[in-house]
């Protein structure tokens, strides 16, 4: 039997902030079980370079997929376009070719808040917000 690594899935979040943490979906291409795979993964904005290490310590059996997160958070800026690579190692591996996902993700721009307000005689007035969903920046 072999093991054979596939990364095949990048998630990000879409907050805005320095407390991202990345997903990835790693499948066992081979036809033995493994245990303790090596994972990494680099983030880039072409600026800022973010260096993250992690193992998946359970098993990944033969023919399945599991997802990791990394537990290193990474800054996640509006308006940026990142390249991310990530790469799953074990000793065993006999195709290195599909170990190695790169993704780039371009992150939307930061949606402005607005609302509107009406003041009626002596009543008071209401707010109401148009796009509330960008109200955690």
């Amino acid at each position: 039997g072999s093991w054979k690594a596939h990364i095949s899935n990048i998630n990000t979040a879409i907050n805005f902030n320095a407390s991202q943490l990345l997903t990835v979906s790693v499948k066992n291409n081979g036809s033995v079980d493994v245990t303790n795979v090596s994972l990494s993964a680099t983030i880039s904005d072409g600026t800022n370079t973010t260096n993250l290490l992690g193992t998946f310590p359970a098993t990944i059996t033969a023919g399945n997929k599991i997802t990791y997160t990394f537990q290193t958070p990474f800054n996640l800026a509006a308006s940026t376009a990142y390249t991310i690579t990530t790469t799953a190692t074990e000793p065993g591996d006999q195709d290195l070719t599909n170990n190695t996902l790169t993704q780039i993700v371009t992150t939307a721009a930061k949606a402005a808040i607005s609302g509107s307000a009406e003041l009626c005689n002596t009543s008071p007035a209401f707010v109401q917000v148009n796009n509330p969903i960008f109200l955690h920046y």
